[in-house]
C-alpha cells in the first residue's frame, strides 16, 4: 500500500540519475510523526531529513512536494522508495519571489518582492488571470507587464507541462524549448507521442523512449519504430563518421535498439521494414540509389553533404588542372553528385 509524503522539499541528489533516470535524492519535511523510528532520528529541530530512490525523481527547488511509494530497508538504512509524485506551484511569499525571480523574465529580486508583498499568495493567480492588477505596484511600469505577459512560465500549458518533464528530470532551459516548440497544447503532443521530443535540441531517443515507456504506451507502434529509424541511423552516422549509411544496416541497427533490454523482444526486421518505408514516404530520412548503392540519409546530413560537394566541386573548379591528386578528388565528388566530369 503506497504513503503520501506531503510538503516535500528537495534538498540535494545523492545518487545522480543513471541513463534510466534512476536515482537517490535527499528530501526534508517538517510532516515526519509517521515515519519508521530509523527515520526520525535524521531531525533537527521541525525538520527531517530522509532519502528517496526512484526514476526521475523531482529536484526543483522552492515548490512543495507530494511523494507517494512505500519505505523500505537497505543496506544503506531505510529510504523511501518513489513510485509516483506531484509538484505544486510555490505558495510560500519567499518561495514564490525565488520562483518568479528565477523563471520569469523581466522580474528581478527587488520587483518580486514588490509583486508578493502586493499579492501575497494570490500572486501567481493574478499574473496568470489579471496581470493589469500589477501596475498598481509602485515601480512597475507597462513594459514591466508586458514581460510578464510574454513570460512562458506563467502560461497554464507551460505549468503542466513543468510539472510532467520535471518528473523525467527535464531542466527549465529544456523545458522552455519544448513549450517553443510545441505550444500550448505540448503537455497532449508528448503524452501521444513522446518521440516529438527528438526533433528538438536536447532530446534523443533514449530519453523518449523512457517517457514511453513510463507511460506503458505500446513498444511496437509505428511512432517507436520510426523514431527507432532515425536513431539508428544518427548513431551509426556519429559511430563511423559518414553521412549516410545502409538501408539493411539501419534497420538491423533500429531492431537492436528497441529490443534492448526487453526480455521478450517486440519489433521485427520486417515491422522496421514498414516504419522504413514510411520514414522514406514522409520524408523524414533520403533514401538514395535505391536500385545500387541504397544509401540512407537523415534530411540534415544529405544538406550538409550538398553544401560540401557546392563547395568542394567550386573551390576545385578554380585550381590547376595538372594537381593531379586533386583533380581525382574532385573527379570523385563530381560523380557522387552526378555531374558531368
Amino acid at each position: 500500500m503506497n504513503i503520501l509524503l506531503s510538503d516535500v522539499r528537495f534538498s540535494k541528489e545523492v545518487v545522480k540519475p543513471l541513463e534510466s533516470g534512476w536515482g537517490v535524492c535527499r528530501y526534508t519535511t517538517k510532516n515526519f510523526a509517521d515515519f519508521p523510528a530509523e527515520v526520525r532520528k535524521n531531525s533537527k529541530g521541525s525538520i527531517c531529513y530522509f532519502h528517496a530512490a526512484g526514476t526521475f525523481l523531482p529536484a526543483m527547488s522552492h515548490v512543495d512536494i507530494t511523494l507517494s511509494g512505500f519505505w523500505k530497508k537497505t543496506k544503506y538504512g531505510m529510504q523511501f522508495n518513489v513510485t509516483d509524485f506531484q509538484v505544486k506551484d510555490p505558495e510560500r511569499p519567499e518561495d514564490i519571489a525565488a520562483f518568479l525571480t528565477g523563471t520569469v523574465k523581466g522580474i528581478g529580486a527587488r520587483t518580486a518582492k514588490k509583486i508578493v508583498d502586493a499579492f501575497g499568495k494570490d500572486t501567481l493567480k493574478v499574473l496568470r488571470d489579471d496581470p493589469d492588477r500589477l501596475l498598481a505596484v509602485k515601480g512597475i511600469s507597462e513594459r514591466n507587464v508586458r514581460l510578464i505577459l510574454d513570460s512562458d512560465a506563467l502560461k497554464k500549458g507551460y505549468s503542466e507541462l513543468t510539472v510532467f518533464m520535471s518528473k523525467y528530470g527535464t531542466d527549465s532551459e529544456k523545458i522552455a524549448c519544448v513549450y517553443k516548440a510545441l505550444g500550448d497544447n505540448a503537455l497532449n503532443i508528448v503524452r501521444e507521442n513522446p518521440y516529438r521530443l527528438m526533433d528538438i535540441k536536447g532530446f534523443g531517443f533514449g530519453s523518449a523512449d523512457n517517457i514511453a515507456k513510463d507511460l506503458k504506451l505500446n513498444l511496437s507502434s509505428m511512432e517507436r519504430r520510426m523514431a527507432g529509424i532515425k536513431a539508428a541511423l544518427k548513431t551509426l552516422s556519429l559511430t563511423k563518421g559518414d553521412m549516410f549509411s545502409g538501408r539493411a544496416e539501419v534497420i538491423a541497427t533500429g531492431v537492436g535498439m528497441l529490443n534492448k533490454g526487453l526480455s521478450n523482444p517486440v519489433v521485427t526486421g520486417a515491422a522496421m521494414e514498414e516504419a522504413f518505408q514510411k520514414c522514406v514516404a514522409e520524408n523524414q530520412i533520403l533514401y538514395r540509389f535505391p536500385e545500387s548503392w541504397g544509401l540512407v540519409y537523415l534530411i540534415e546530413n544529405d544538406a550538409a553533404e550538398a553544401d560540401y560537394r557546392e563547395t568542394f566541386a567550386a573551390l576545385q573548379a578554380a585550381l590547376p588542372e595538372e594537381i593531379l591528386a586533386v583533380r581525382v578528388c574532385r573527379n570523385c565528388v563530381l560523380r557522387e553528385a552526378n555531374m558531368d566530369v
